[in-house]
């Protein structure tokens, strides 16, 4: 199962990171079963993502590139 990656850990890490990160999330959730605890822990972990480049005003690319 996938732990909830908090927005101070998140903080710490270079965009580049975060951005590896978020893909890796992305491929992760496409496998997850729908309503599992596992999916809403990837979920709050990617919004947790978004929150922190949003902060830093930075645009990422969606996942469906």
């Amino acid at each position: 199962m996938h732990p909830i990656i908090t927005i101070i850990i998140l903080e710490g890490m270079s965009d580049t990171d975060l951005l590896t990160l978020y893909d890796a999330l992305w491929r992760a959730l496409i496998q997850s079963d729908i309503g599992s605890a596992d999916r809403r822990n990837i979920l709050a972990s990617m919004e947790n993502i978004e929150t922190v480049l949003h902060r830093r005003r930075t645009w990422w690319p969606s996942p469906g590139r």
